[in-house]
């Protein structure tokens, strides 16, 4: 929150002059980050210190609560009260992020989220929701797709849940940065919405809701084939672009459910096992025959995928690559090459990595680049 004019009601006037009256739980909150840095400075033991960390957690969640619910009791003094209540909710807030960022490890992301932090969550969620839709608005895009997609987050601005964890919040902050950083970007109507259905691949968005529009999808697009073979063509299509997806670990939408991954998988199997099962006897025979799927031979480079995601940013900006449509480029890059560790690579990661190069992957670019000098000026 920020800090209150001299005349506000929220001051109050000590010995020492103007003095905001919730100075001193600042200073408490402070002194508590310090005790825990101490603590993990001075090498705990990992149960006792995560006991610690949860109590801390626990204590936090329980006023916070408390706090937010608590009404004024003075009407006199409601106004003086209600900023007093909304800054210590500020100060509570913020202690319990400090914890959660800075002991990751510790922290219980299973705990419900305070109803203050709700709250503030759905506005910021609200906001970036209303961006995304403001700025596709011109792409004509699949509104059922965008719709799907987003429903985690309509959910939540609903309170669809009874009650919603850190876990949860984390995983729609996530889905969010994503698909605010796709709406950004200039695509092709059918590009936009393919990369919105790798994000919800990549995500995990293991959900029946999207599970049962992925199915319908797909189903009334292979069924408008006439021939069996066509139609196995494009189940086996839709099963390689599936699989080529690579999940995001240890992200899901529902953990206690099975990757949306895995189960459109199962899925499409069946599909092409009971198209193969359905035909003719003369049809059967010539869907036996291996059905060719063109794939893309791939170049393995040493570099890692942000590496490689900058070297071929300086290449467009600096005109040595050519293109009208980056999103074309990128997606032949990541078609075309592999890195050691990755050997499909997500267009949506690559967009990110390429937009946004971190500092590592920069230096490594240039001393990538200072080594092809060397080598030129030996040769």
């Amino acid at each position: 929150m920020q800090n209150h004019p001299l005349n506000h009601p929220c001051k109050t006037n000590v010995n020492t002059g103007n003095k905001s009256s919730t100075d001193d739980f600042h200073t408490l909150a402070a002194q508590h980050k310090d005790h825990l840095i101490t603590h993990a400075m001075n090498h705990e033991s990992k149960e006792k210190f995560n006991r610690i960390i949860k109590l801390y957690q626990t204590s936090l969640i329980s006023y916070l609560d408390r706090l937010y619910c608590t009404q004024s009791l003075c009407l006199q003094n409601s106004q003086k009260e209600s900023c007093i209540k909304r800054e210590s909710i500020q100060i509570l807030t913020d202690l319990l992020r400090f914890i959660r960022y800075q002991f990751p490890d510790a922290f219980n992301n299973q705990m419900p989220i305070p109803y203050a932090i709700q709250q503030a969550q759905k506005e910021k969620l609200k906001e970036g929701l209303d961006n995304i839709y403001n700025n596709i608005k011109h792409k004509s895009p699949n509104n059922l797709l965008i719709a799907t997609v987003t429903h985690p987050i309509t959910d939540f601005l609903a309170t669809k849940k009874k009650s919603y964890t850190f876990y949860h919040l984390k995983y729609l902050q996530s889905l969010m940065e994503k698909l605010l950083e796709l709406s950004q970007h200039p695509h092709t109507n059918r590009e936009f919405n393919r990369l919105i259905c790798n994000s919800a691949l990549e995500h995990n968005l293991n959900s029946k809701t999207c599970f049962d529009y992925f199915v319908a999808f797909i189903s009334k697009e292979y069924r408008l084939k006439e021939s069996k073979m066509n139609q196995l063509k494009r189940l086996v299509y839709y099963k390689k672009c599936v699989e080529q997806v690579f999940v995001t670990p240890n992200t899901s939408y529902d953990p206690s459910q099975k990757k949306l991954k895995s189960a459109l998988s199962k899925w499409l199997n069946r599909e092409i096992e009971f198209i193969k099962k359905s035909c003719h006897i003369n049809e059967r025979n010539e869907l036996e025959q291996p059905i060719n799927v063109k794939t893309a031979p791939k170049v393995t480079t040493t570099m890692s995928v942000p590496q490689l995601a900058y070297f071929i940013r300086q290449m467009i900006d600096t005109g040595l690559i050519l293109t009208s449509n980056k999103s074309e480029t990128i997606r032949f890059v990541c078609a075309h090459f592999s890195t050691l560790n990755t050997k499909n690579i997500s267009e949506t990661s690559f967009i990110a990595k390429f937009n946004k190069p971190n500092t590592s992957s920069i230096v490594e670019t240039k001393n990538n680049i200072i080594k092809l000098l060397n080598s030129m000026k030996e040769n």
